[in-house]
């Protein structure tokens, strides 16, 4: 273990030293003004899929939307319950659900209390 150590900070000096710090941290895109176009990102996040949409007319954002890991976990609003909503039908008491649906979402941030 301690020669990996060793090896992966040599690998981080490497990297530290391979950035420049007087580069721009951003540019610009050549987009002509006004842009009209959307777009879509997915990325299979810690807690699942996490998707953005964006839609921009004339250069300005119109429409803006986000789908959380949660919305997948834990169920849409449709007359089918998920797996999460089921798990609280007849439960007792407001733990017993907190609890439930925390093992459906565990949210990594959450999990350290």
């Amino acid at each position: 273990r301690i020669d990996e150590i060793v090896s992966l900070t040599l690998l981080i000096k490497d990297a530290l030293d391979a950035v420049n710090i007087k580069e721009p941290s951003y540019i610009k895109p050549p987009i002509k003004e006004p842009f009209t176009g959307k777009g879509v990102g997915v990325v299979e996040a810690a807690r699942g899929t996490l998707i953005h949409e964006i839609n921009i007319e004339n250069g300005l954002v119109k429409d803006y939307k986000i789908v959380t890991p949660t919305l997948w976990n834990l169920g849409s609003y449709d007359e089918d319950m998920s797996p999460a909503q089921e798990s609280i039908v007849g439960l007792s008491s407001d733990v017993e659900a907190y609890l439930s649906l925390r093992s459906f979402d565990v949210c990594a941030s959450c999990v350290s209390y």
